[in-house]
């Protein structure tokens, strides 16, 4: 996540509501101030510093459940690649993007209530609407689902030995935001303080505008589309930069 995603995605999401929300976020460096942005629905609080294990619902469960649903799907096509004879080969960005979109829409309602109620932040007389005792959460099945594959892959392949708490924390290292240079820190500090115009580049860019772009048959789009597209599948990483 960096900075310009963020505050693309606030906008995107702030147009997808239809009523006023409050998004809680943590103090995670990308989530950089978006005060000057006018959203219609959206409003954005931030938690106090070393607070989000204990009061940010994500943190109570929903992500876990989410990473266990990724993972089973991830393991289980493992499995039948064993299964089928095939070549194991890392998945591309198309099969994460389709497993990730699957993974979330497992992830129940009842879930998501009982994180909310385990941190403690809504009001009593919201609680007592959530109906949370009479009925199972489901969430618990997904993580046995979990360690009964992780047993089933470790039969098949010997160096896939690993507990399911181990594999749910296995990324739990790894970078999830960009660490800003020091030179984009200064300039925006200079852009905040007015120093330095943010519109540097609009010159250039209005006479980029000016050139004439040849039109694009339709035969000719679709072709290039399905060619962007095998490329992006078969990406180790994507930076935002070639998607742009």
């Amino acid at each position: 996540m960096t900075g310009e995603l963020w505050l693309k995605w606030l906008k995107c999401f702030d147009g997808q509501l239809t009523r006023n929300s409050v998004l809680l976020c943590d103090n995670c460096p990308a989530h950089v101030d978006a005060s000057n942005i006018k959203f219609n629905h959206l409003k954005i609080v931030f938690l106090p510093p070393n607070t989000t294990s204990v009061l940010q619902p994500l943190d109570a469960g929903i992500i876990k459940a989410f990473k266990a649903n990724y993972r089973n799907l991830l393991v289980k096509h493992w499995i039948d690649t064993f299964d089928n004879n095939k070549t194991q080969v890392p998945i591309n960005v198309k099969q994460a993007i389709d497993f990730i979109g699957d993974a979330w829409s497992l992830v129940n309602q009842l879930t998501i209530k009982r994180c909310w109620k385990h941190v403690g932040i809504l009001p009593i007389e919201v609680l007592n609407q959530l109906n949370l005792e009479s009925t199972p959460d489901t969430c618990w099945l997904g993580f046995n689902d979990l360690s009964k594959l992780l047993e089933n892959l470790k039969h098949l392949d010997s160096e896939m030995n690993m507990s399911c708490d181990d594999y749910l924390d296995i990324d739990s290292t790894c970078g999830t935001f960009e660490i800003p240079k020091e030179d984009d820190i200064i300039h925006e500090v200079l852009e905040n303080n007015n120093l330095v115009s943010s519109n540097f580049n609009q010159k250039e860019d209005d006479e980029d505008n000016n050139i004439e772009i040849p039109r694009v048959s339709k035969s000719e789009a679709l072709d290039g589309l399905k060619k962007y597209i095998s490329y992006l599948e078969h990406l180790d990483g994507i930076d935002y930069e070639d998607i742009k």
